[in-house]
């Protein structure tokens, strides 16, 4: 995480209301974290995490969403997978378990948080959600992405943990970078760890060859998708969008995979820009 984003999840941590948690994952437990913020709801779903990092990824975008008056409940993704389910088995446990709540008036996620928000939005309750915000969030994965993902899987799977979170450093980074430079620090994140491995595995495995584009045709709310202009992984190239006046894709300037850190200035600005347009 960068320092950024350490110094706004803690200062926003503070003001959280505290998690609550229940069983389900490869041994591990389901979280969420709510930051309040004001009437309208928003709905994020993290990335592929070797552990639940209490929504700290997304501490950059907290304060923008706040001031627009959304009180943001953050999940971790990958707490209802399961061994031998399907993308589309991991987005109908996260209808039936969001589908409880009261009505959502933004979704979104990053990485496989994103595409299983996608995957939500393309039928009810979530296909008439207002606004979805999507960064790093494949739309289709093709078959450049999924090999990456599928080293990813076999690493953590076949290897460790901190073989995985190696290689995904280097990926993540831009791509006018060398290829071995690493942006990650998987000693910190449980290298040796089996249920951060088995997160790892299920995760990278279950966005493999995906393709949610069919049902985002008939999503007609404002959306934005946040891609890196250098990313080694997703990139424009894997999302789509149906209504261009409604619907836009915001390429970061030199920001690889993970464009909040790379360059959160430009993102904060482009999203407090899209959670004021109406």
């Amino acid at each position: 995480m960068s320092a950024l984003a350490e110094h706004d999840a803690g200062s926003l941590r503070a003001r959280a209301i505290p998690p609550r948690g229940f069983q389900g994952g490869p041994r591990a437990r389901i979280a969420y974290t709510t930051f309040p913020g004001g009437r309208k709801r928003a709905v994020l779903l993290s990335p592929i995490l070797p552990a639940w990092d209490e929504g700290a990824y997304f501490a950059p975008l907290l304060p923008e969403l706040a001031n627009a008056g959304y009180t943001t409940t953050i999940h971790d993704t990958l707490a209802l997978v399961e061994p031998g389910m399907t993308f589309a088995d991991l987005v109908s446990a996260w209808r039936a378990r969001l589908g409880e709540g009261m009505p959502v008036d933004l979704i979104g996620g990053a990485a496989l948080g994103g595409t299983v928000a996608q995957g939500l939005i393309a039928a009810p309750p979530f296909a008439e959600t207002a606004r979805a915000l999507f960064v790093s969030s494949p739309t289709v994965v093709d078959d450049a992405l999924s090999a990456a993902l599928r080293e990813l899987a076999g690493l953590a799977r076949e290897v460790s943990a901190g073989a995985c979170l190696r290689r995904l450093g280097e990926l993540v980074g831009r791509n006018d970078t060398e290829e071995g430079a690493t942006d990650a620090a998987p000693e910190d994140a449980g290298s040796q760890d089996p249920v951060a491995a088995a997160r790892l595995a299920l995760g990278f495995s279950a966005l493999c060859e995906v393709d949610v584009s069919p049902g985002m045709e008939a999503y007609a709310g404002r959306l934005l998708h946040v891609v890196g202009d250098a990313s080694r992984m997703v990139a424009l190239r894997n999302v789509r969008v149906a209504d261009p006046v409604r619907q836009h894709a915001f390429v970061v300037p030199g920001a690889g995979m993970r464009p909040l850190s790379d360059r959160g200035d430009a993102v904060r600005r482009r999203v407090r820009a899209f959670l004021a347009d109406r």
